[in-house]
C-alpha cells in the first residue's frame, strides 16, 4: 500500500519539479546562481524543500487515510514515507539538473515512476529469497541514496548550464 502512495508522490513530484526547474533553466537563473559561486548542492537543497513540501500538501489526504486505516503502524509508516519521499525528491531534482535536452522533461515523471516500480520488484524478489525484513526497509532508501549520490558526483556546472531545446 505504501509503495503505491510513493508511486503517486513520485509522479506528482516529477510534474511539479518539471515546471519549477524547467522555468529556472529557461530563464538562465540556475546559470546565474552557478556563475555567482553557489554550489550545486545548495541549488538541489533549495528546490528539494519546496518540491517536498508542495507535494506533501497534495498528498496530505492520503497520509490522513493511512493514519485512520492503520493507527498502530502510523509512526513507522509515516516516518518511512517521509524519508523515502524526501529521497525521491532529491533524486528527481538531480535528474532534472542532469538533463541537457529540455524536450526530455516530459518523460521525467514516467522515468522516476518506472524506476520506483523496478526497485519495488527488486525489493520483493530479494525479500522472497532472503526472508529478511531489513531488506524491505532498507533496500529502497539505500538504492535512492546511491543513485542520487552518483548523479551529484558526476554532475558538473557545465553539464547543468549546457541545455538545449
Amino acid at each position: 500500500m505504501l509503495d503505491g502512495y510513493l508511486c503517486l508522490f513520485i509522479f506528482f513530484a516529477g510534474e511539479i519539479s518539471k515546471d519549477m526547474l524547467q522555468q529556472e533553466k529557461i530563464t538562465k537563473r540556475i546559470e546565474w546562481k552557478l556563475a555567482n559561486g553557489i554550489k550545486i548542492s545548495s541549488i538541489v537543497k533549495e528546490n528539494l524543500l519546496s518540491l517536498w513540501i508542495g507535494t506533501l500538501i497534495l498528498l496530505f489526504p492520503l497520509l490522513l487515510m493511512i493514519s485512520i486505516r492503520l493507527p498502530n503502524l502510523i509512526l513507522l509508516l509515516s516516518t518511512y514515507f517521509l524519508i523515502l519521499s524526501i529521497l525521491y525528491s532529491a533524486f528527481i531534482n538531480v535528474l532534472i539538473l542532469w538533463i541537457r535536452n529540455m524536450n526530455w522533461f516530459k518523460s521525467i515523471p514516467i522515468f522516476a515512476t518506472l524506476l520506483h516500480i523496478l526497485l519495488v520488484v527488486l525489493k520483493c524478489g530479494i525479500f522472497m529469497k532472503t526472508n529478511n525484513v531489513w531488506v524491505l526497509l532498507l533496500f529502497s532508501p539505500v538504492s535512492i541514496i546511491v543513485l542520487t549520490a552518483c548523479g551529484l558526483c558526476l554532475m558538473t556546472k557545465e553539464r547543468i548550464v549546457s541545455s538545449y531545446y
